[in-house]
């Protein structure tokens, strides 16, 4: 199909390119974003860890790990140590710039690990990993569904990743 107007042409006929300071701000929100709903969801775990940590069943200890994601510059994201007698999970943020999600959080325990996203801003889903298949190493097909993510699939995950 010939064209029948220039590049040139065809660009002045259309909005104006982004300002390069107005692309970086709206990044810099949707990071602050993020930031601030990883730590709600910090604050709804130590919640739901409290009355364990009361027992002296559980102890949380809060760190910092330092992302580098596209169109951000590195930028500082609380992570989460939380220990469980001789166990340690770490809840960590990974970034906002994730495809089909406005961020993720993984949870890394010495029997494996789980990741959730954040669905929509203020709501988080557990991913759910679901292999078919005859051999669980050669899935025939991997099934990937989310389920909202509560203070009972929390602790449940952690014993999963914790148990012996």
């Amino acid at each position: 199909m010939p064209a029948t107007q220039t590049l040139e042409q065809y660009l002045h006929g259309r909005q104006r390119a982004p300002d390069a300071s107005a692309f970086r701000n709206q990044w810099q929100q949707r990071r602050d974003q993020y930031l601030g709903d990883v730590k709600r969801l910090f604050s709804n775990i130590r919640m739901w860890l409290g009355p364990l940590v009361s027992e002296g069943l559980v102890s949380i200890g809060e760190g910092t790990t330092r992302l580098t994601e596209e169109n951000l510059e590195t930028y500082d994201a609380p992570e989460l140590n939380i220990y469980l007698g001789d166990q340690a999970i770490l809840v960590r943020a990974v970034g906002t710039n994730v495809f089909g999600a406005f961020g993720r959080v993984d949870i890394l325990g010495p029997k494996g690990s789980a990741s959730m996203v954040l669905e929509n801003w203020g709501h988080w889903k557990l991913v759910h990993h679901e292999y078919l298949g005859p051999d669980l190493s050669q899935p025939l097909a991997r099934v990937r569904s989310y389920k909202d993510f509560t203070e009972e699939d929390f602790k449940n995950l952690l014993y999963l990743l914790i148990a012996e």
